[in-house]
């Protein structure tokens, strides 16, 4: 449903959530497929953090491309 309560592409793993309502993601760019060990958290955060700062909408493209069986999932 495309109501606008859900990001599609965003951050998930942050240390402290904005107190602004922001949406909830579905995906984030520290998703990634079952490897032979999973990321900590600590990892995750970076890669939100790197995400964030050279941000591109290609970037967000390429996120729901490789996240596109996940995008039923809720956050």
């Amino acid at each position: 449903m495309l109501t606008g309560q859900l990001s599609w592409v965003g951050l998930r793993h942050e240390v402290a959530p904005a107190p602004t309502a922001r949406r909830r993601a579905v995906l984030s760019p520290a998703d990634r497929p079952a490897g032979p060990a999973p990321l900590d958290e600590a990892t995750r955060r970076r890669l939100e953090v790197l995400y964030a700062k050279d941000y591109s909408p290609r970037l967000d493209l390429t996120i729901l491309l490789r996240g596109f069986r996940q995008l039923g999932r809720t956050a």
